[in-house]
C-alpha cells in the first residue's frame, strides 16, 4: 500500500512540474505581449495627438492669414516692406 502512494505521489509530482514546465513559459510570454501591447497603444496615442495637431495646423495655415504671417515671421525671419528689424546683442539665439 505504502509503495502505490509513493509512486502516486511521484506521478502526481511529475505531473505538477510538467505542467509548470509548459506553462510557465507561456504565460511569460503573454506578459510580455501584454507590455508590447500596452506600449503600441501607448504609442498610437501619442501618434493620434500629434497627428491631430498637425492637421490643426495645416487647417490654420490655410485658412488663417494671421497664423500664416506669424509663423513667416517666427520661424522664416521674414518681415514687412519698409520694416526694419533691430536685434540686441546681449540676446543669444536659442535654436
Amino acid at each position: 500500500m505504502e509503495k502505490k502512494r509513493i509512486i502516486a505521489l511521484v506521478f502526481i509530482a511529475g505531473g505538477i512540474v510538467f505542467l509548470a514546465s509548459v506553462f510557465l513559459p507561456l504565460e511569460l510570454k503573454r506578459d510580455e505581449l501584454e507590455r508590447e501591447l500596452t506600449l503600441g497603444r501607448e504609442a498610437a496615442e501619442r501618434l493620434e495627438k500629434e497627428n491631430s495637431a498637425l492637421k490643426e495646423e495645416i487647417r490654420l495655415l490655410k485658412e488663417d492669414s494671421d497664423y500664416r504671417e506669424e509663423v513667416a515671421r517666427g520661424e522664416l525671419g521674414l518681415v514687412k516692406k519698409n520694416e526694419i528689424i533691430y536685434r540686441s546683442a546681449s540676446k543669444k539665439k536659442t535654436d
